[in-house]
């Protein structure tokens, strides 16, 4: 798995997705159900369409609603249910044309609107409208809880789009509120995109040393194997730290065949007292 395929599946990863969609729904049928009686048969409509089986006709019927209310709240949120049960259903191309522009006419849930919009659009592989679309500020005020996701999302996009160093801008000035190893994942892709590869094998490591026990390290690993090569005698080793981390974290994991194996293989590379202390672990 390349980096930015793991960046898309965590940032778009299918417990992100359930939970962010879980509170739009949420607003979303609450608000249908405050508005005014046309959207009273709302949340019945977008249940229908919502369902896995649902006939072609439920989602028509959504759609014929949001045009019939289009100059209403009631239709704005009708709107945003056919892109999202259209995203839900993989049908990117849907969601892009229902939710672009829909932001505006529902300005409390505007980071959800987007964050959707992007992410469909990401997943069309337009990096560049994805992008652009995550660059509004709709998540500081006030603070969005999809805030963290939007950023790394919108790092991919960057990344993907030739323009790494403003992806790693982004990633630097947002850093501490990010989630690891997402973060320091996302920073090694820019860097290396940039050809900045030193800060990226550096970045890299913190992954797969710091982190064994997640996908994203295997990721880094792939990674790392490659800069080896381009790098050559330039590739930075691992600290005696890190080379102590990684088993240690796999005890705290519960793997202790892993740990016992990694710490076999460290004990080949340290030297003094690093070495004895691992022997300790052991």
């Amino acid at each position: 798995m390349t980096t930015t395929d793991y960046l898309v599946q965590t940032t778009l990863a299918p417990s992100s997705k359930r939970l962010a969609r879980a509170c739009v729904w949420t607003l979303l049928l609450s608000g249908a159900m405050q508005a005014a009686p046309a959207a009273d048969s709302l949340p019945l409509i977008v249940s229908a369409a919502r369902a896995s089986t649902a006939p072609p006709a439920a989602k028509v019927r959504l759609a014929e609603f949001a045009r019939a209310n289009a100059k209403s709240n009631d239709g704005a949120l009708a709107q945003l249910a056919l892109g999202l049960v259209e995203y839900e259903h993989d049908d990117f191309a849907g969601a892009v044309r229902d939710l672009t522009g829909l932001a505006p006419r529902l300005p409390k849930i505007a980071d959800y609107v987007n964050y959707y919009l992007a992410s469909a659009q990401a997943q069309l592989n337009d990096q560049p409208s994805a992008a652009a679309t995550l660059a509004q500020t709709v998540w500081d005020r006030p603070v969005s809880p999809l805030r963290s996701r939007a950023v790394l999302l919108r790092a991919d996009a960057l990344t993907k789009s030739q323009h790494s160093g403003e992806a790693a801008e982004l990633l630097q000035g947002a850093y501490k509120d990010l989630p690891q190893p997402d973060a320091a994942l996302a920073l090694a892709s820019a860097y290396e995109a940039r050809g900045e590869n030193l800060q990226a094998a550096a970045n890299y490591q913190r992954v797969y040393y710091s982190y064994p026990a997640t996908s994203a390290a295997a990721t880094a690993s792939t990674a790392i194997d490659r800069l080896k090569i381009s790098l050559g005698k330039n590739f930075p080793h691992a600290s005696a730290q890190q080379l102590v981390e990684r088993p240690s974290k796999w005890i705290e994991a519960h793997q202790y065949a892993k740990a016992k194996l990694e710490l076999q293989s460290a004990l080949t590379q340290l030297t003094g007292v690093d070495r004895e202390q691992a022997q300790v672990r052991m």
